[in-house]
């Protein structure tokens, strides 16, 4: 029901949801923070490069998210690019399946990186971990999230984050991740924060 919420005894929010709702009426919300598998997200070995074509020396950036409009694959293909410029030793990883995808792959051929993009579909839950484990840093190019669980399944993993300012990721990645923030659909920025963390 449109009203249902009201009538609750307690209410139960995570990641944006919590603001959203106490901004809305003063419903008491208590925070009971999302989390992942770290018995499956963990540092550890990986054969996925190999299975990849992936050289043990190229810098790996990973993004996993469907393709939709607000997850701005556009601007990190843009963002890509550019930093390739630099560093052509790269490869970048995405992760997911959605309406966009073709657009995409035709985009990144545009741009002259189709041979530097895995895209990889769908995969299943269970085959995450191992794509994790073999990338150097995790993308996160939104326009906004309310959570982010792929967030949290990188950070288990130990990888640093490039993200966008896109809502509730920032607050997750906190002051002592090594992650950079950037301004949302800034390609230059967020190039600039990959290469400073690619440098490290």
């Amino acid at each position: 029901p449109e009203h249902g919420i009201e009538k609750a005894d307690a209410v139960i929010a995570s990641g944006m949801t919590i603001e959203q709702l106490q901004s809305e009426g003063s419903f008491e919300c208590t925070d009971i923070p999302n989390a992942v598998d770290t018995d499956l997200f963990c540092p550890g070995e990986s054969d996925f490069r190999a299975r990849a074509g992936i050289a043990a020396d190229e810098v790996v950036f990973l993004y996993v998210a469907r393709f939709q409009d607000f997850k701005n694959h556009g601007m990190l293909l843009k963002a890509f690019a550019s930093f390739l410029v630099s560093w052509p030793n790269a490869r970048l990883v995405l992760v997911g399946s959605g309406p966009l995808q073709k657009k995409y792959i035709q985009y990144a051929a545009d741009l002259g990186v189709g041979d530097k993009v895995v895209f990889l579909g769908e995969v299943g839950y269970s085959d995450l971990p191992a794509i994790y484990r073999a990338a150097d840093i995790k993308v996160i190019s939104s326009d906004f999230e309310s959570f982010c669980f792929a967030a949290l399944e990188a950070m288990a993993t130990g990888l640093p984050i490039v993200t966008t300012d896109c809502g509730w990721v920032p607050k997750l990645l906190g002051q002592e991740s090594g992650g950079l923030v950037v301004p949302a659909k800034d390609p230059e920025a967020f190039a600039k924060a990959m290469q400073t963390l690619a440098d490290q």
